[in-house]
């Protein structure tokens, strides 16, 4: 999916401190050298803006300018050059002084030193740590799914969000329990330790214990490590998660078969692991992947009784998801077993050692992600699909990679889609990758795996998918596809030809099939696709010539992503249109507007 990049100015003008980018489903913003995100970013609705934290940059202090949203990668720009990160490589999430966190299918959630709740990724309309509002004072939190519960230190517990089929709902108190202190969440129900016992709701009632000190659980199955280092588990015993050495389901607590003493206790979705005092680690359930870390995969796939991962004994903390185990050792590394976590179905059935983290103080596992908690008191999470940039292919002659040539530390300006990209350095537009339709304006349709001169003065270029637009002293020149209008005119060409109508464009932003463009009267003119109501006018699907978007003043950055076009005024206002499936107008609704 090629998608628009960046907006861009003319070299004249001088950039303001924000800007704006749509790509995809997705909006993002560079605000004081942050970058803010909001829609559908790549999985994951959010109707409301949220800072994320930029990972793989040149130093820690890098302050952004601009920003460009593709599918699959995002690159900004900032006074050492430009940088690019795509959203399944290793990335750090800076929270300030993190209590603990908790990761299920994709999502994060973390307490804060304010003993705020912040929660990310998954089904929670957000790709960055986000304070779910109506929570304080938490002390502990579990999520599955889409279902979250926080103990309060007040004893009460809050949840959030649905289990299933069911319509989520804001945070809303349990009623009847008092004096929780640990929570749990499996599939269809939930528990929390108390100072009496259990409470439990959902499709399993509470089973009378006492004396606990931890409460875990897996997709369908609870397990309580109780005062003396005893461990307790009940619900379903399929692959042998209730550690009793038996494959029989017990709604009653049943006894693990421990040795030793368990400090500390986790559950995955089908298998549970403790960790003793000398820092042992034992696991039982489901081996499927390899997850309980005995070295043993397939005939014996499974074990109901707990077994020793290997011969590590330094483990300072253990934690499991559905398909994988970690544990955070002294040294600071970290060390999985099970279902690679960015393994594309490989696994591992012995510890192996996570590269990059050595400041590890603790770890948590989801089917999709993990993450560590550094010393530094920084997140570092790496995801389960491995980065792999796109490859050449010389049967159809589809060059697209990002440049990595030297000079590019060197440039101004830059957009990028899936398949092609252009960049302007010392008043020069380049371009590489896929020119199957003519879209660097090369009319023999030769791509390039390197930054090319095009043949045409630009002062701001902005690539969509299949085309190229670019401003030349107020005109704007378009080439390449034009199956909905992306040139502003009928017909394709393999040469840049001017769109009609315009003659003092100062900014300009192309989208997949649609661009935009900032006048300097402080309005805003768009062409091409308008099937999602990205030209904001209810006119027909194509429009092959510009059209003016009604109530727009003092705009000053534009931005044209797949299914949205958003505008900033010289006040800081944002305003967006089209599409609003995955909220990515950012008005807290998913209605479409106009």
């Amino acid at each position: 999916m090629s998608l628009p990049a960046i907006l861009f100015f003319l070299a004249c003008t001088t950039a303001p401190d924000n800007t704006i980018s749509a790509g995809g489903n997705t909006t993002c913003i560079v605000e004081g050298g942050k970058v803010v995100c909001w829609g559908r970013q790549h999985t994951t609705p959010q109707d409301v803006p949220g800072e994320v934290q930029i990972f793989g940059t040149l130093s820690d202090d890098v302050s952004f300018q601009q920003v460009a949203v593709g599918p699959n990668e995002v690159c900004a720009i900032h006074r050492q050059g430009g940088t690019c990160w795509d959203p399944q490589r290793t990335s750090r999430f800076e929270i300030t002084n993190p209590r603990s966190i908790v990761v299920d299918h994709q999502q994060r959630c973390v307490i804060d030193s304010n003993r705020e709740v912040l929660c990310w990724g998954g089904k929670t309309a957000s790709e960055e740590p986000t304070r779910v509002e109506g929570i304080a004072d938490a002390i502990a939190i579990d999520t599955h799914q889409s279902y979250t519960c926080a103990a309060r230190r007040d004893g009460e517990v809050d949840c959030w969000g649905s289990w299933g089929s069911d319509k989520p709902h804001p945070p809303k108190t349990v009623a009847g329990i008092q004096g929780a202190f640990d929570v749990a969440v499996a599939s269809d129900s939930a528990c929390v330790a108390t100072k009496t016992g259990l409470a439990c709701w959902g499709s399993r009632a509470a089973p009378e214990l006492s004396d606990v000190v931890q409460v875990a659980a897996g997709s369908d199955f609870f397990c309580a490590r109780r005062v003396g280092g005893l461990v307790s588990c009940w619900g379903d015993n399929r692959f042998g998660q209730l550690g009793d050495g038996s494959k029989t389901p017990s709604e009653a607590p049943v006894s693990v078969k421990l040795k030793v003493k368990a400090e500390e206790l986790t559950a995955g979705d089908e298998h549970a692991c403790i960790r003793t005092a000398l820092g042992e680690q034992f696991c039982w359930g489901r081996n499927q992947f390899g997850q309980l870390g005995n070295g043993v995969v397939g005939n014996l796939r499974h074990s109901a009784e707990p077994r020793a991962i290997g011969d590590l004994n330094n483990a300072v903390q253990v934690h499991a998801s559905d398909t994988t185990s970690c544990v955070a050792r002294e040294d600071g590394s970290v060390w999985c077993t099970g279902k690679t976590i960015g393994g594309g179905g490989a696994h591992t059935s012995t510890l192996e050692q996570i590269g990059g983290i050595n400041s590890a103080i603790s770890v948590a596992t989801g089917e999709f992600a993990a993450c560590a908690l550094l010393d530094s008191k920084e997140l570092n999470c790496w995801n389960n699909v491995p980065f792999e940039p796109p490859r050449i292919d010389d049967k159809k002659d589809h060059a697209w990679r990002t440049p990595q040539d030297p000079f590019l530390d060197e440039i101004s300006q830059l957009s990028i889609t899936s398949r092609h990209g252009c960049t302007i350095r010392k008043n020069n537009t380049f371009c590489w990758g896929d020119n199957n339709h003519a879209q660097m304006g090369w009319v023999d349709f030769t791509s390039a795996n390197r930054p090319m001169l095009v043949p045409t003065h630009f002062d701001a270029v902005s690539t969509g998918h299949g085309f190229t637009c670019g401003i030349d002293c107020g005109r704007i020149w378009c080439a390449g596809l034009n199956n909905a209008g992306q040139l502003g005119r009928e017909g394709e060409t393999n040469v840049f030809e001017m769109v009609e109508g315009v003659t003092d464009a100062i900014a300009l932003d192309s989208g997949w099939a649609h661009s935009c463009a900032i006048r300097q009267t402080g309005g805003v003119v768009c062409w091409g696709d308008n099937s999602q109501r990205t030209l904001g006018t209810e006119a027909g699907p194509e429009v092959h010539g510009q059209v003016e978007v009604a109530g727009l003043d003092k705009i000053t950055q534009v931005a044209a992503g797949k299914s949205v076009s958003c505008a900033l005024q010289s006040t800081g206002q944002v305003y967006c249109w089209g599409q609003n499936t995955w909220g990515e107008v950012g008005d807290g609704t998913t209605t479409p507007r106009l």
